[in-house]
């Protein structure tokens, strides 16, 4: 509070430099609340010998993505504002293929491919609280 007085009595000949001064200490007193990147939640939905029988559609298909594993084809979805969900595949070359997926919402059927489909859920987000104290 002294110095906040002194400031502000020495402000008229410092021509504003204090208010930036005590601006500055109040910046570092505080505490702040830093949002981390909110990351999906995914379900699965069907695995194995079935999949969603729109998940081979090229109309439901957004983005087909070969060669990548199921971590990055997820990671594909998440970032992806239009992406409801994925279906992640060894095709009949022994190929791992990811399409991502626009709807799904579509009827069981069943497949020769061993494969899984999983859909966004929702989204979790988490909060890290920081603080400093500077004199």
């Amino acid at each position: 509070c002294l110095y906040i007085f002194n400031c502000f009595r020495a402000s008229v000949q410092m021509k504003g430099l204090c208010v930036v001064s005590v601006l500055a200490l109040v910046l570092v007193a505080t505490t702040s609340l830093t949002a981390a990147k909110p990351f999906v939640v995914y379900e699965t939905v069907v695995e194995g010998n079935k999949r969603l029988e729109n998940s081979q559609s090229v109309a439901n298909t957004f983005d087909r993505i070969t060669s990548i594993s199921m971590t990055e084809c997820e990671a594909k979805c998440s970032e992806a504002k239009e992406c409801a969900g994925y279906y992640f595949v060894k095709n009949k070359n022994d190929i791992d293929v990811c399409r991502l997926l626009l709807d799904v919402d579509s009827p069981i059927v069943f497949t020769q491919f061993i494969g899984i489909t999983r859909v966004k859920n929702g989204f979790e987000t988490t909060t890290s609280t920081s603080s400093s104290t500077s004199t």
